[in-house]
């Protein structure tokens, strides 16, 4: 149905817009600069079609994971604020072609952190890699990076949300 998967439906960008604006207003403690959105799959293509057009104002951030070539092209457009991006793709994911992905990132002047995990299949990773990049995105620490690290740090200590992977940004 409309608002699902590829669907383009008319307003999706607004709708989206209005409902963060909601929120906002419903809950004022809530910072509009510390924005991040979160895609998953073809949802990654609405986070850089949408949240890339509402970078600066609703959008500080983008968190693609499990994206393949065709859900991040266009990535984000030249001209236009560019939120930081975090992508995480697996080596085992049939989709994930990082080439192409790289040259994307590149090609959109985002600043990103490319993040390959060891036998990650198409899915997301874990919750401790998702807290290390949104940690990364809002704290605005380093500059255009990749890691590779396993789906699950050797150390208990390198499990917290104190970084992306095992060679990541650090404490």
């Amino acid at each position: 149905g409309p608002g699902y998967g590829w669907d383009k439906f008319p307003g999706r960008r607004e709708a989206i817009s209005e409902a963060i604006r909601s929120m906002l207003k419903a809950h004022p403690e809530v910072d509009p600069k510390r924005i991040v959105w979160l895609g998953f799959s073809a949802g990654t293509y609405v986070c850089c079609e949408d949240g890339g057009a509402l970078a600066g104002d609703l959008c500080h951030g983008i968190i693609l994971t499990g994206p393949n070539i065709a859900q991040i092209e266009p990535p984000l457009r030249e001209g236009q604020a560019s939120p930081r991006v975090c992508l995480f793709a697996g080596t085992e994911d049939p989709f994930a072609q990082l080439g192409q992905l790289r040259r994307d990132l590149a090609r959109s002047k985002a600043v990103a952190s490319v993040n390959v995990l060891d036998g990650l299949p198409h899915g997301e990773p874990a919750s401790y890699h998702i807290g290390g990049s949104i940690r990364w995105v809002l704290e605005g620490n380093g500059g255009n990076e990749e890691n590779r690290s396993g789906m699950m740090p050797p150390k208990v200590s390198d499990r917290g949300v104190r970084r992306i992977s095992i060679s990541g940004i650090g404490p």
